[in-house]
């Protein structure tokens, strides 16, 4: 639970999906010299929307990070003179660091353990994938519905976890200005100071240790992980979602099997005839099962949607 606030002003939201720098971010907005200066409070965090109800509406307090918001769920919980911020990241980085989180850093209780347990026994491809299959369902339709509030800032700034991690005072300089924080420059500052990367892991930015929390903080991560199959797996369970957030700029970014599989138009030789016909066919399976997982996410999807709304 959070505190209380003698302060009558509308409360702040912190918005985003797991493996966005929630934590980071959180830590930022309610540095204790931000809270003195601003006359705020911390409100809830770590909330998951997806089992929890919205925090109930209380003035002067920062919420947050609360999870899996989509923009109806904010729009039907806001109240007027509310605020939110909402970090999005590129969710094929989302998808390596979550594979980390469950092999190494998280507590390995409940799900994550028997999670850790199967994600041992996986090459990096099936991890990926397990990774791909439990973030789907929850992610996909609320980080998408953020699409149109992209380049719109009138009750909520969406910012890119990938600026705020190349360009740290700019980025919070505007998170600071459009959340109306009334603090000194050198109060924030000095929050972003004493929660950057180098100060909570004791290493640069880049240098990487898989079993930290605090892992890599490296924006494009994800390129060094991927193939060309994971990279069709991805854009199977979340189509189009790149494309729409402005990751990428078409849904072919994943075509280079396609470009594989034309090198292969003079086939002269029997071990070429069945690099080409096993390659067919992997690919052939995977579409065929990556349609199904997706069609029965949609179809739950639609279910719980149409129980909330009953």
């Amino acid at each position: 639970m959070g505190s209380t606030s003698s302060s009558d002003e509308p409360s702040r939201f912190l918005l985003t999906f797991p493996k966005c720098g929630s934590q980071w971010v959180r830590d930022v907005l309610t540095h204790s010299d931000v809270l003195s200066d601003s006359g705020l409070a911390a409100g809830e965090s770590g909330v998951d929307l997806l089992v929890n109800r919205w925090p109930s509406s209380s003035p002067g307090l920062i919420h947050g990070p609360l999870y899996f918001a989509s923009l109806s769920s904010w729009e039907a919980a806001r109240q007027p003179g509310e605020r939110a911020v909402v970090v999005l990241r590129d969710p094929r980085d989302i998808v390596v660091s979550w594979v980390y989180s469950i092999e190494y850093s998280h507590q390995a209780t409940g799900r994550i353990g028997a999670l850790r347990s199967l994600i041992r026994e996986l090459d990096l491809p099936g991890k990926l994938l397990l990774s791909m299959a439990e973030l789907a369902g929850s992610s996909y339709h609320p980080m998408k519905s953020w699409r149109d509030r992209i380049s719109s800032t009138s009750d909520c700034l969406v910012i890119r976890y990938e600026s705020l991690a190349q360009s740290e005072t700019d980025s919070f300089q505007d998170v600071f200005e459009f959340l109306q924080l009334d603090v000194s420059q050198e109060t924030m500052s000095e929050a972003i100071a004493a929660n950057s990367f180098e100060m909570r892991s004791g290493r640069t930015r880049g240098d990487e240790d898989v079993t930290s929390h605090f892992r890599s903080a490296s924006p494009g991560d994800w390129m060094s992980h991927f193939d060309e199959y994971t990279s069709l797996a991805f854009e199977a369970l979340f189509p189009g979602l790149l494309v729409e957030l402005g990751y990428e700029s078409t849904s072919s970014w994943s075509g280079d099997v396609e470009l594989d599989i034309a090198s292969y138009n003079e086939v002269t030789n029997l071990d070429d005839a069945v690099t080409l016909a096993t390659t067919i066919t992997r690919l052939t399976e995977a579409n065929l099962m990556l349609t199904n997982v997706c069609q029965q996410r949609l179809e739950l999807i639609e279910e719980l949607s149409r129980t909330i709304h009953q």
